[in-house]
């Protein structure tokens, strides 16, 4: 019993540096899913014209940037030492970029301007998707 006490001192320790087995099922894997159907919901909106579900998908991606920028990318854990605060803080500011780039979307959209808000979408918010996950993540 002993032995157990110990080993389990150190499993948050482990924890924090492993790869969690299933990130889709993380914190940060559920926080991703829940920006990508925002994404979308927005996505469908933009396309539709419906201004009211473009700026609720962009209020649920909002919602969940700012729980993913809390986490920390599993990648990370294969980053050297010396260059992780680094990467994580590089992490963060991508996805502070993101949320600044959906707000102006959203701005867009609450003032009627529905073509700037495609635009926007398109051409600043959607390339950051793509971009920050070829950095961020693993065979994406």
């Amino acid at each position: 019993l002993p032995l157990a006490l110990v080993a389990a001192s150190f499993l948050p320790i482990a924890e924090a540096w492993s790869v969690p087995q299933e990130h889709e099922e993380s914190p940060l894997g559920q926080a991703m899913e829940h920006m990508k159907a925002g994404m979308r919901k927005t996505k469908r909106g933009l396309e539709s014209g419906d201004a009211a579900a473009a700026i609720e998908g962009m209020g649920e991606f909002q919602a969940q940037v700012l729980a993913a920028k809390l986490e920390t990318p599993p990648m990370a854990a294969q980053v050297p030492a010396g260059e992780r605060a680094a990467f994580v803080a590089a992490y963060r500011v991508t996805l502070l970029d993101a949320l600044r780039a959906s707000c102006d979307v959203e701005q867009a959209l609450l003032e009627g301007r529905m073509d700037d808000a495609k635009t926007l979408f398109a051409e600043k918010l959607r390339p950051m998707e793509k971009a920050g996950h070829e950095r961020f993540t693993e065979g994406e």
